[in-house]
């Protein structure tokens, strides 16, 4: 069968690893149910990271070198007794659940792995209830991520670059009733807002079928050196790594490398 899973994938890095060769093995394809990724809009972020200009209108400007990321992703305690959330068994706890979210920008924006984790975390009934990590990146790229379980929604990034930066504060899920959104702010103090029409729970799903239907139609496609989906397994497998490192770094209060 082919799996969709939600987030995150396991409890542990070498779970995930585990899972994902059981499918190539059986080859079947799987994709954790990250709708975000999925959306119109993230595909622009990513072109507006890579390129040297970004469209925008009759505007045109410039990132620059990548310098600084930021992400949270929080809401106040909204749990009924006995949700899996509050069990440490389980998983329970902010990093697994929202620190998915939080990581996985970070990871998106760079295209890897942070080089250190350092993190550490509020603990209520023996799981942790609010997360901050600072992460170093390649390329002298910094990075700072919150979640939560004790504050009020959030869910907003900043990528900074030498020129300008990209700030989103809806980047998990559209807030109700208003279009996906954001705004890029130029070091001149230029505000360009943006905005993206899109379903992304519906992309994600296409895009798992359409995984599907090629390699029904073509099986040569699993042995291809780049295929279309391997972009969100490396994404899906090092969020998961990220997270492994932060708690470790929290429990250890050590410097975590990876």
């Amino acid at each position: 069968k082919h799996v969709l899973c939600e987030k995150p994938l396991a409890t542990t890095s070498s779970a995930t690893q585990q899972m994902a060769g059981a499918c190539t093995k059986a080859r079947v394809h799987w994709l954790d149910a990250t709708a975000w990724l999925h959306h119109d809009r993230t595909d622009m972020f990513r072109t507006w990271v890579n390129d040297a200009k970004v469209p925008q209108g009759e505007a045109e400007f410039r990132l620059g070198a990548l310098r600084h990321v930021s992400s949270a992703v929080s809401f106040y305690n909204p749990f009924q007794s006995g949700d899996h959330r509050q069990d440490a068994s389980l998983g329970g706890g902010c990093l697994l659940d929202l620190g998915w979210y939080a990581a996985g920008i970070l990871r998106l924006a760079n295209d890897g792995l942070p080089t250190t984790v350092n993190a550490q975390s509020v603990m209520r009934g023996g799981v942790p209830y609010r997360v901050t990590a600072m992460m170093d990146f390649p390329n002298e790229v910094s990075a700072t991520m919150s979640c939560g379980f004790d504050t009020s929604t959030r869910k907003w990034f900043e990528i900074a670059g030498e020129e300008a930066s990209i700030v989103c504060d809806d980047f998990t899920r559209p807030w109700p009733d208003k279009p996906a959104r954001g705004w890029v702010h130029e070091a001149s103090g230029k505000v360009h807002p943006f905005s993206c029409e899109c379903h992304q729970e519906h992309n994600m799903i296409s895009r798992l079928v359409g995984w599907i239907n090629a390699t029904e139609q073509d099986e040569q496609l699993w042995d291809s050196p780049s295929p279309p989906w391997e972009a969100y397994y490396q994404q899906a497998l090092e969020t998961q790594r990220m997270l492994e490192a932060i708690e470790t770094s929290m429990t250890t209060g050590q410097t975590v490398t990876l």
